[in-house]
């Protein structure tokens, strides 16, 4: 019996349905990866706000950014390359930050994101700046809250307070803010490592609010943070301290 092979139009109709069907399994491919990388980046940034905790708790301070690319900490003349805040601050010095990337190498956290690029990083600078004869300064909101001294003979000796407040706001997407007066912030840039949209752009631009929302196609920014009181009880401190 003689045998017929396919015609044009019938190998034509077994592509398409090939085609369909490959591209059926390629979206939820694609959900799981985008969810892998997610997952994975929301641990990793988990595990290095905890170690800029500990970090926190070794040395009385968290440390400043890394500017120079070696994954150490940039401290030039022990406030992060800055000029010090003073004992009397003004509005303008109690909210000052410093931006970097993460000293991954000083708090032993990994150097890079799954797409390679490096970690993020922004600190009020009082939270970071080596600790001096008139620290550690203290930046209560109201005057009249009444903050205990922490005590110079305590080792280390610390650069913030039990009453220390951060200059860093993290907004949701819709406006409202997520932590006000954050000590530090870390963000992960996604596979674009540019800013794509008005949330993005507000986490590069500098300044000391930054932005948080569901990953979509126009932002894939990861963020985290400790406020200050979080800071202070995971960090033990107590009144006197």
């Amino acid at each position: 019996m003689k045998q017929r092979g396919f015609s044009l139009l019938e190998l034509a109709l077994v592509i398409a349905v090939l085609g369909l069907l490959l591209g059926a399994a390629i979206n939820p491919m694609r959900h799981f990866l985008r969810q892998q990388w997610i997952e994975r980046e929301q641990a990793q940034l988990a595990t290095a706000r905890d170690l800029l905790l500990a970090y926190a708790v070794r040395q009385g301070r968290l440390p400043c950014p890394d500017r120079d690319g070696d994954g150490r900490e940039d401290n030039g003349n022990g406030s992060c390359g800055e000029t010090a805040i003073n004992s009397s601050p003004s509005d303008a010095q109690r909210q000052r930050i410093v931006a970097g990337r993460l000293p991954w190498l000083d708090v032993g956290a990994a150097a890079r994101n799954a797409h390679g690029e490096r970690y993020h990083y922004a600190v009020t600078l009082h939270y970071a700046d080596t600790a001096s004869f008139d620290d550690p300064t203290e930046f209560p909101r109201s005057s009249g809250l009444a903050c205990p001294k922490a005590s110079a003979s305590l080792l280390p000796q610390p650069s913030f307070t039990l009453c220390s407040l951060g200059a860093i706001d993290i907004r949701a997407a819709e406006g409202s803010w997520r932590v006000r007066d954050a000590p530090f912030v870390l963000w992960s840039r996604g596979a674009d490592s540019g800013a794509r949209s008005s949330g993005e752009s507000e986490n590069a631009d500098g300044d000391r609010v930054f932005e948080t929302r569901p990953w979509n196609t126009q932002f894939d920014d990861q963020v985290s943070w400790l406020s200050s009181a979080q800071l202070a009880w995971q960090g033990g401190l107590r009144p006197g301290y």
